[in-house]
């Protein structure tokens, strides 16, 4: 485990609509299916079944509230002297592909999650086709963080993506339980 303090994981960047914002770098990490129980707890939700890292990320989400995202770091694009995540603006007109493959032409209004090259997703909206987790997929970097409620809602809207992490984010979470979410995925 290696937590994302040091500036060769994170770094924020966007400071205005970043509230907080935790990473954990995992190693080893076996895809699988998910338990029987958790399966049916998220199904109870309705919410679908994935895979077990992504299924985790969904629970924890329902318990804590704090919506998470893991990213595949052998996706990631790197450089040297670049941390494998960057919370930054947009560039206007930066093109991003969601995980479902909707296209969208962003904003500098938009917060993303970036590697070295291109945005991973939009921060707490919706993941990227470009750094989901597959069958392949040995090590993650798991994320939770708390964004600007009206930030959220705005790009949501201007993207017309309605997820269940916006509208948790477009509502007051406790940045409190960030740390608390991710210590929970880890151990669950």
């Amino acid at each position: 485990i290696q937590w994302g303090k040091t500036d060769s994981i994170l770094k924020v960047e966007d400071k205005d609509n970043v509230k907080r914002f935790c990473t954990v770098k995992l190693d080893n990490i076996k895809i699988s299916d998910s338990p029987k129980w958790m399966k049916n707890n998220l199904e109870s939700y309705g919410i679908p079944s994935i895979n077990n890292v992504v299924d985790i990320t969904n629970y924890v989400m329902v318990e804590y509230g704090i919506p998470m995202h893991a990213f595949d770091i052998s996706k990631l694009k790197t450089q040297e002297n670049h941390p494998l995540l960057l919370v930054r603006k947009a560039d206007q007109g930066e093109e991003f592909e969601t995980w479902q493959g909707t296209k969208i032409k962003l904003s500098t209004q938009d917060t993303v999650v970036a590697d070295a090259e291109k945005p991973v997703a939009i921060a707490g909206v919706i993941g990227g086709a470009n750094s989901d987790i597959d069958s392949n997929t040995k090590a993650i970097i798991l994320e939770a963080a708390c964004y600007n409620q009206a930030a959220i809602r705005r790009t949501s809207i201007r993207h017309s993506i309605r997820t269940e992490a916006s509208s948790r984010h477009e509502k007051f979470l406790n940045p409190k339980l960030v740390k608390d979410s991710i210590l929970r995925a880890i151990y669950l």
